[in-house]
C-alpha cells in the first residue's frame, strides 16, 4: 500500500490537455487500484470549465472541497465514506497544526 499525489493536474492539463491527462489517469488508476495505491490528486476548479472538473470528479471515488469567503475556511466532502453525515459546507479553522470545525458542525458530521 502507499499513496500518490499529483500536485497539480492544473498544471498538467495546462501543459498537455484535458484529453491526454484523462488518458493517463485513466491507465493510472487502474494500475494504482491492483496495487493498493490511493491517490490524492489537487486542482484549481476556478481555472477549468466545469466540465473538465466534474469528468474529473467522475473518475475519482471522491472529492475534498476547500473554499474561501473573506477570512472564513470551509470544506466540502463528497463521496469517498457512505458514512459521512452531512455532504454541505461545514467551516473549519486551522491553528498551528489542529483543525476545528465551528458552529454547530462537529468532526462527528463529516467522519
Amino acid at each position: 500500500m502507499g499513496v500518490l499525489i499529483i500536485d497539480s493536474l492544473t498544471g498538467l492539463i495546462n501543459r498537455v490537455g484535458v484529453k491526454r491527462v484523462v488518458e493517463m489517469l485513466n491507465t493510472l488508476l487502474a494500475k494504482m487500484k491492483k496495487l493498493n495505491i490511493t491517490g490524492i490528486y489537487l486542482i484549481t476548479p476556478q481555472s477549468h470549465p466545469s466540465g473538465t472538473v466534474n469528468t474529473l470528479e467522475y473518475m475519482m471515488d471522491g472529492a475534498i472541497k476547500i473554499k474561501v469567503e473573506g477570512e472564513r475556511t470551509f470544506l466540502k466532502i463528497a463521496g469517498i465514506n457512505p458514512r459521512v453525515k452531512t455532504r454541505e459546507w461545514v467551516e473549519y479553522m486551522v491553528k498551528g497544526d489542529t483543525i476545528t470545525f465551528v458552529g454547530t458542525f462537529a468532526k462527528e458530521l463529516i467522519k
